[in-house]
């Protein structure tokens, strides 16, 4: 509630932070993700990538899909970890085996694109199939492009 300020409670990241902290030394996988994502940008928190890293680490070995996402994004984009597409590419296949639409669409744009993997447009139809099917627009609309796109041969 202190995050967004919902309820008619002032919205207050420096107070949802430290709930966060709590449930996160619970266990919350939750917690730890809304935490991890607080210090990567800096809210309410004195912005830490190490300790992101790890919050997100211990929300995504208890399958929390939204955590094994974000730390897809982090490997790609190499945000306070050595950029690793290929490591990327692998919390994307998590994410979506744990039933993240977006996860499922990030990893078919890997495989479109032959970002840490290798190019395979028909592994990349079937991961914008499984995201299309969660609702994710994009997959539905880089589906559709690759249905009407030629084969190579066709050029």
């Amino acid at each position: 509630m202190y995050l967004n300020g919902d309820d008619g409670i002032v919205k207050n990241p420096v107070e949802s932070a430290k709930w966060f902290r709590k449930g996160a030394d619970h266990g919350s996988p939750e917690c730890q993700l809304l935490l991890g994502a607080m210090y990567l940008g800096g809210n309410g928190v004195i912005w830490d990538e190490t300790e992101a890293l790890n919050l997100l680490r211990k929300a995504a070995a208890q399958n929390n899909s939204a955590g094994e996402l974000l730390l897809g994004k982090v490997f790609e984009n190499g945000r306070g970890v050595t950029k690793d597409v290929k490591e990327a590419a692998q919390w994307y296949e998590r994410s979506a085996r744990h039933g993240s639409g977006e996860g499922a669409f990030c990893l078919g744009q890997m495989y479109e694109f032959g970002r840490g993997v290798a190019t395979d447009l028909e592994t990349a139809k079937y991961w914008y199939g499984m995201a299309a099917e969660r609702n994710n627009e994009s997959a539905i609309w880089c589906l559709k492009a690759l249905k009407n796109r030629p084969a190579k041969s066709e050029k």
